[in-house]
């Protein structure tokens, strides 16, 4: 049973200022020290007074969010630590003090949600004055810096985290102590009052690992970030919104509302939040062989359960398309195709048809690659950004098919192409020689994974967007509309990657990062539009147009990045280990300023026995076709409407009822030099449980959200 977590109301502390129904604390409880709060392994002073007596901007200048630029606006925002046995005022439950239950509230300080108190706000007054002072775009620059603090903060506690071994306490889903069943939503909200409980962190991988414990850490920093948003700017009783992120090296994830959940199978790498975040939009071929030798070791069955995980790991920004081969080669369709939900499940049909039978032609394969890229170009059939080539095969390609004269043949058409397509070969199968994949990735600015009979193939190819990661610029926001799973309410959220710093002198991504340093993804984070207001009262303000062309502009916007050759085989020998490594070429290095400090990625090289898993942990996650949150909908006037109803099905769409145009094509910014910038729980006391629970087989079916078109 997966439950939407809510805070115990009760306090016995003395009362100073805010309104008389929700009044400020003037005293902590016994053993509260605010000279050593502790957050993400690091130890923060802070006022005796914080938080204390009246509504202030006790936030002001502190560490570690509101130090930095641009500040969340909640850090200039008054607020204070309050009584809950008489507030009836939106509160939330701080982090900052794990072993006590003290809540703060902003609403008791008058202060309203940004959207109702520049729309909502201003229409009421009735001064003609106080009108148009804001339009809505500007709402998607307050989101905007709500992730961007998150990210500066993420990445310089992250650093600090690195090579040590911490140890904290978090706020877990599984299980959530504490949680409960039972209690109906009424005997929360029966007067009125709206908590805002914490978010919760759902552990995927070993606990114990070193990786673990930082991201245990870390998810202090997101969860209090997240908190914080929440409990100035939503109102889960009117409108419906999360906050999310996972970390890159664990799939460890983090969401807002906190929830009690344990997945049995699930990897937030794989949706499409977080990899568009990570790559941005791009155009994909996917190759499979399909030749006799595919019937081996059930390798057509698990080729097959590959391609479809890719194909649902894209979204409306990008382009695809997928060729079978044998004797000769097919494709599903002549160009990329957008990849919108109907097109999703063309190229999924098309996958999940394919036989084996026949000889292995290479040349065919690659010759029917070309020309789908150079029919593909404008806005129609192509996201005009990266593009990259997934090669499966499980051997040698037929003599005769695979010649030197086809190898240059294929790279002058290649290099014809703008922008260049990158080729990501696939050896799949025991005994299978892949000096040919090999030495096809090394000639196309690629890389060779070779993965074993009963290896992950899926998640391997589906982990592609790590390479296109660091070729693109850092701190680009990426947007992503989904169907609420529960009430089938569209939602839109706004989602930044994150990266590792290479010091801790070094600056943020989203501070220009370290030149000459290539981006080591850490995770992603999101906010949902909803948290704000409802997406029918976006679309009905009148600056609506202004902020969708926002959107679209930013889901397509391409800054690409050339990687140097030392950096192209950093990327190799992380895939594969020294033996990945293309002969003749420049050592590895992540930096190409030799004065840049080094860092070296987790686990090492990855043994041919564990790609699976290894290569699942270092290539990343992939844009997932099905968001991933764990949603609960409850409480007054929403609780009671009705829920649209998916008319694709399964793991499919629910379409909205305005649809998602084409993102617009964005000015493609490409950056010429070899510099890219290298970044970087607690008892619950009560929970509104979900009705039903969510099934979580389908295509990418789980529980909070569908992808749109």
């Amino acid at each position: 049973m997966r439950s939407l977590i809510l805070l115990a109301l009760s306090s016995p502390f003395a009362c100073g200022g805010g309104q008389s129904d929700c009044p400020c604390i003037t005293a902590y409880p016994s053993g509260i020290d605010t000279s050593a709060i502790a957050l993400s392994g690091q130890t923060y002073s802070y006022p005796s007074n914080y938080g204390l007596n009246t509504c202030a901007e006790h936030d002001q200048g502190m560490p570690p969010y509101c130090t930095n630029s641009p500040v969340p606006s909640w850090c200039n925002t008054t607020w204070c630590y309050i009584d809950t046995t008489s507030c009836t005022r939106t509160h939330g439950r701080s982090t900052y003090f794990p072993d006590d239950f003290l809540y703060y509230s902003y609403s008791t300080c008058g202060t309203a949600n940004t959207y109702d108190s520049w729309f909502d706000a201003e229409a009421a007054s009735g001064d003609p004055s106080e009108l148009n002072q804001h339009d809505l775009v500007e709402i998607a620059s307050v989101v905007t810096s709500y992730l961007v603090s998150t990210s500066n903060t993420l990445e310089g506690n992250e650093i600090e985290l690195r090579g040590g071994s911490p140890n904290c306490k978090y706020f877990s889903s599984c299980p959530c102590v504490g949680c409960s069943d039972s209690s109906p939503a009424s005997a929360v909200f029966g007067n009125q009052s709206v908590v805002i409980g914490t978010s919760t962190y759902t552990q995927i991988s070993d606990s114990t690992s070193s990786d673990a414990k930082i991201d245990q850490c870390l998810s202090n920093v997101v969860g209090e970030s997240f908190t914080r948003v929440a409990a100035a700017e939503a109102n889960p009783s009117q409108r419906l919104g999360y906050e999310y992120g996972a970390f890159q090296n664990t799939g460890n994830y983090m969401q807002w509302p906190g929830l009690d959940w344990c997945p049995s199978s699930f990897d937030p790498r794989f949706r499409p939040w977080y990899a568009a975040a990570a790559s941005g939009p791009k155009d994909v071929v996917i190759v499979i062989d399909k030749s006799g030798s595919m019937a081996s070791e059930n390798r057509m069955s698990l080729a097959r359960q590959a391609g479809v995980k890719v194909v649902d790991t894209l979204t409306e920004a990008d382009f695809a398309t997928v060729v079978a081969f044998s004797s000769d080669a097919t494709s599903q369709s002549s160009s990329l195709l957008q990849m919108t939900e109907p097109n999703k499940q063309l190229l999924q049909d098309y996958i999940n048809a394919i036989t084996d039978g026949g000889t292995t032609n290479f040349g065919a394969a690659l010759g029917l690659t070309m020309d789908i890229f150079e029919k593909s170009s404008g806005a129609s059939a192509s996201s005009g950004c990266q593009r990259v080539v997934l090669f499966m095969s499980d051997g040698e390609p037929s003599q005769g098919t695979w010649e030197s004269s086809d190898a240059d043949s294929i790279l002058s058409r290649a290099q014809a192409l703008s922008p260049l397509p990158h080729i990501l070969t696939y050896a799949f199968g025991a005994g299978a020689d892949s000096s040919a994949l090999k030495g096809i990735s090394c000639a196309h600015q690629g890389v060779h994974y070779t993965i074993s009979d009963g290896g992950n193939i899926a998640d391997v190819m589906a982990g592609y967007y790590k390479v296109l990661s660091p070729m693109g610029s850092p701190c680009k926001v990426r947007w992503t509309q989904y169907s609420d799973i529960l009430t089938g309410e569209t939602l839109l959220a706004a989602c930044l990657a994150s990266y590792k710093k290479p010091s801790a002198s070094s600056a943020t991504s989203c501070q220009e990062g370290t030149p000459g340093c290539m981006s080591y993804l850490l995770g992603v984070t999101c906010v949902d539009m909803g948290l704000m207001a409802p997406m029918s009262v976006l679309q009905a303000n009148a600056g609506w147009p202004d902020f969708w062309s926002r959107v679209q502009a930013e889901q397509a916007q391409c800054s690409k990045v050339t990687l140097s050759a030392a950096q192209m085989q950093f990327l190799r020998e992380e895939a594969g280990g020294s033996g990945n490594i293309c002969s003749g070429d420049v050592a590895p290095s992540q930096c190409t300023d030799a004065a840049a400090p080094s860092m070296s990625p987790p686990g090492g090289a990855v043994d041919e026995g564990q790609e699976g898993n290894a290569i699942g942990i270092i290539v990343g996650g992939v844009v997932g076709g099905i968001v991933v949150l764990v949603g609960i909908y409850f409480v007054s006037k929403m609780m009671s409407a009705k829920a649209k109803p998916s008319t694709n099905g399964g793991g499919g769409g629910v379409p909205m009822q305005q649809s998602v145009a084409r993102p617009m094509q964005a000015q493609v910014v490409t950056q010429t030099v070899t510099t890219t910038q290298s970044y970087q729980a607690q008892p619950m006391a009560q929970a509104v449980p979900m009705a039903q629970a969510v099934p979580m087989g389908g295509r990418g079916a789980v529980p909070m959200g569908m992808a749109i078109t």
